[in-house]
């Protein structure tokens, strides 16, 4: 960009606004065995775990889900199993 070109002031915070809002989603961590957000990590001379309260699975990293998006993925772990018992 040369100096003499106009910045669009407007666009650049509507985009920011934009970048703002959908990074304030709140991301929380779930188990794939039973689908509970009650986790924890635990690190180990052979790595680090996260682990259900739950159900005691571990593994070394649990998938992140919207919160919004926390019953659906609930219900497709229940009729689709990730890790068999």
């Amino acid at each position: 960009m040369t100096r003499r070109e106009k910045v669009d002031v407007k666009k650049i915070i509507y985009t920011s606004y934009e970048i703002n809002i959908t990074m304030s989603e709140k991301y929380v961590k779930v188990c794939p065995r039973c689908g509970s957000k009650d986790v924890r990590f635990e690190a180990t001379s052979a790595g680090v775990f996260d682990i259900c309260k739950k159900c005691e699975f571990r593994m070394n990293n649990f998938p992140e889900v919207k919160e919004s998006e926390l019953e659906n993925f609930r219900k497709e772990i229940k009729e689709n199993p990730i890790i068999k018992e």
